[in-house]
């Protein structure tokens, strides 16, 4: 009998073990799980050839919100004819931290493809942050300037702050499906537009002395830009002005920078007259115009009246355009804008453009590259596809002034 006691004793003390042990294994393992979850959740909201499985998430209202992203996402798809083939995805894992019973994860996530029937690559970069409960189920998923999550929580949604203040998630996920009707509602005018637009731009800049004598280098700026926008550290675009990525400064970005040095990597003079308010240069942080920088303040500089130094242009609403009237040229740039801070938010460059499977006949679409910040990045991604539901503004560069 003792002898049973003691075999009995020893076959609870190895369940136990197992049973621990079978629990380490499992959140071991659980960095490849959340990197699987990761990849099929791109596949989800990007090709639509994986679902997202319901049991992976907390609760009713997180797992509505990532199929809200999905359905939008879908809906663009279907809307402009963004139909993308040879796709990937990649993850790094960035930082994991615990903080109390969930744990916070940040990839960083490049995808790779090319759209139905071009010859050409595209991809996108960008930094996924998630959390996960003691359960491991996610119970929250944010990408910084993902139109889907910035429109539902804002630019300034501090995931972390969201583990100890559940009011943020509370107000993201209030009224949701209202809120992605809106959205996609918006997402529709603004397509319109686009595509109804027949109009044939001129010039409509007018130089108050001659043109100007020096065309900037398209080619340049194009080249500089794809060499350059995933880069960590990219090169200076030229005249000695030293690379400061401006991502580095809380709640800023380095999209518009990207672009100032793309100019200078194309020819543009550097106007440096110790006024930031008037100038377009960068010294250092201390010296530098607002203009360098800042996208609404760059369109001002770009487009003033008075002739002084450095690059000029025009702009005007950007559209679908027909290949027999381009009123734009690879080289030039696009801004666009947010209704959600109701200012001009990116700019980026256009390095291409080309006709779609799906689109109108005869006509093209933009093809931009950029760099908002390290992780951050586009290279050869359709416009239309980038804020689908706002303004976007092309500026079509005339010259340098020396």
């Amino acid at each position: 009998m003792k002898k049973k006691h003691l075999f009995m004793s020893a076959m609870v003390i190895i369940l136990i073990i197992n049973s621990i042990s079978l629990g380490a294994i499992e959140k071991r393992n659980y960095d490849f799980d959340i990197e699987k979850f990761i990849v099929q959740y791109y596949q989800s909201k990007d090709i639509f050839n994986e679902s997202i499985a319901k049991q992976d998430f907390s609760n009713d209202e997180v797992y509505a919100y990532a199929e809200g992203k999905i359905k939008v996402n879908e809906h663009i798809k279907e809307k402009i004819s963004s139909y993308k083939t040879n796709y990937s995805v990649n993850t790094e894992l960035l930082e994991k931290n615990q903080m109390g019973d969930k744990t916070y994860y940040r990839y960083a996530v490049v995808v790779k493809f090319r759209y139905d029937g071009a010859k050409f690559d595209s991809s996108y970069g960008e930094e996924i942050e998630i959390i996960v409960n003691n359960d491991n189920k996610v119970e929250n998923i944010y990408v910084a300037l993902d139109y889907y999550d910035v429109f539902m929580k804002g630019y300034e949604y501090d995931v972390k702050l969201n583990i100890k203040n559940n009011n943020q998630k509370i107000t993201a996920f209030s009224n949701l499906e209202s809120r992605v009707n809106d959205l996609i509602e918006q997402i529709d005018n603004e397509y319109d537009k686009m595509i109804q637009s027949d109009e044939i731009y001129q010039h409509s800049y007018e130089l108050t002395s001659n043109p100007p004598a020096f065309p900037l280098n398209r080619s340049n700026i194009v080249t500089w830009a794809r060499n350059n926008y995933n880069k960590v550290n990219p090169q200076s675009g030229g005249s000695g002005v030293f690379y400061y990525d401006f991502s580095q400064i809380p709640e800023a970005w380095d999209c518009t920078n990207f672009v100032s040095h793309a100019l200078l990597a194309g020819g543009a003079s550097v106007y440096n007259n110790n006024t930031p308010s008037t100038g377009w240069y960068y010294v250092n942080l201390s010296q530098r115009s607002y203009s360098w920088a800042g996208v609404p303040n760059f369109h001002t500089f770009i487009t003033r009246k008075n002739v002084t130094r450095g690059p000029i242009g025009e702009s005007f609403a950007y559209t679908f355009v027909s290949q027999n009237n381009m009123p734009y040229q690879t080289g030039d740039l696009i801004q666009f804008y947010s209704s959600r801070i109701n200012n001009w938010r990116h700019s980026a460059v256009i390095t291409g453009h080309a006709w779609f499977v799906g689109m109108p006949s005869g006509t093209r679409d933009a093809l931009i590259t950029g760099r908002s910040g390290v992780n951050f990045f586009d290279d050869n991604i359709r416009a239309s596809e980038r804020y689908p539901g706002e303004p976007k503004r092309v500026i079509r560069l005339l010259g340098n002034y020396f």
